[in-house]
């Protein structure tokens, strides 16, 4: 590959997608205002610019940027570059969620590390428990840089926008200081929308304007910040039944909906189920420098036949007090203690 008299660069130790996906973003911009170094840099490592003499380069994609630093880094493409840097910075994550996922989901890690070579929103289906506060964790892991999390369900409606946005003094009762929202901590990396589908209407005007035009405001405020985070967003509720019923915004779903993974249930997963209950033994007596105990036939029954409303979430929970329990280094039934859902009910 002709390279010119352009030195490949070396991968910093710590390099991340966002890092990368910022600097094909700054060259771009370098571009587009003639900046000699740019222009050079460009010439030199993308195929349909080498011959250019022209110092008014033609407009600069975001791919072909995002080629020029691929090939910067001695990469043939973008995707190779960003597999390199998942395979040395996202390892660790993706290892963590290989048990919690398991075989049965298989397509949700696969999902996750496409995911982490974007920008676009990805919204997080399942219910409660089934470990989507968890894939988002890995998603901003492997993307790098600041992450804010906001619990929508948690949060009265007012609270909740002033929340997200931020508020310049006077913008309510009791609104004496001017405060940053979660997204100003979250600039250039991450913001986690857990319950999305619990957001006030206004918020969701106010949050679809800041994804469409780059920029938003705090509450009562006028000056622009950018809007410069990858958006995950969680849900346990049926977001198209909120849309039915007006609770969401239809174009917010929609936009929401561009990359959306879904987790399914844990009674979904029995083939993963016995290797969970291993990992979640072993860890609680990691934690306590112990020997883990070992899993007697009768409890792993009577595990097998339990319908897990509460998904992973609960069977950790049970995990965990069973080897505390155990007696002689061994959990049986006995030391299983698992509470019958009432009929018809879910757990929250």
């Amino acid at each position: 590959m002709e390279r010119g008299a352009m030195s490949v660069r070396q991968l910093p130790p710590q390099a991340n997608l966002r890092q990368l996906k910022s600097q094909a973003k700054d060259l771009r911009k370098a571009s587009a205002s003639h900046d000699a170094e740019a222009l050079t840099r460009i010439r030199t490592n993308h195929p349909r610019h080498e011959r250019s003499n022209d110092d008014s380069l033609v407009d600069l994609s975001l791919q072909e940027a995002q080629l020029v630093i691929a090939r910067e880094y001695g990469f043939d493409s973008w995707p190779r570059l960003t597999e390199a840097v998942e395979s040395s910075t996202g390892s660790t994550a993706i290892s963590s969620i290989d048990i919690l996922l398991g075989a049965g989901l298989a397509q949700v890690r696969e999902q996750l590390t496409r995911a982490a070579s974007t920008d676009v929103p990805v919204l997080l289906v399942g219910e409660r428990g089934t470990g989507k506060r968890l894939a988002a964790r890995v998603l901003q892991g492997l993307n790098g840089g600041p992450v804010a999390v906001v619990s929508c369900d948690a949060r009265p409606d007012s609270l909740g926008e002033s929340d997200i946005f931020g508020f310049e003094a006077g913008a309510f009762t009791g609104a004496h200081v001017s405060t940053a929202g979660k997204l100003e901590e979250a600039q250039g990396g991450t913001l986690v929308l857990n319950e999305v589908g619990d957001l006030s209407l206004p918020a969701q005007l106010r949050l679809l304007e800041a994804i469409e035009q780059g920029t938003y405001r705090r509450l009562a405020g006028s000056e622009e910040h950018p809007f410069d985070v990858r958006l995950i967003c969680t849900t346990s509720t049926d977001l198209r039944g909120l849309v039915a019923t007006g609770a969401l915004r239809e174009d917010l779903y929609f936009l929401l909906q561009v990359m959306r993974m879904d987790l399914p249930p844990l009674r979904d997963r029995q083939q993963d189920l016995t290797v969970l209950v291993q990992h979640f033994v072993e860890a609680a007596h990691r934690a306590s420098g112990m020997d883990a105990p070992t899993i007697g036939d009768d409890a792993l029954r009577l595990l097998l036949n339990h319908d897990w409303p509460g998904n992973v979430r609960e069977l950790r929970h049970v995990m965990e007090a069973a080897a505390l329990a155990a007696v002689d280094g061994h959990i049986g039934a006995q030391q299983v203690r698992i509470e019958a859902a009432p009929t018809g009910e879910q757990a929250a």
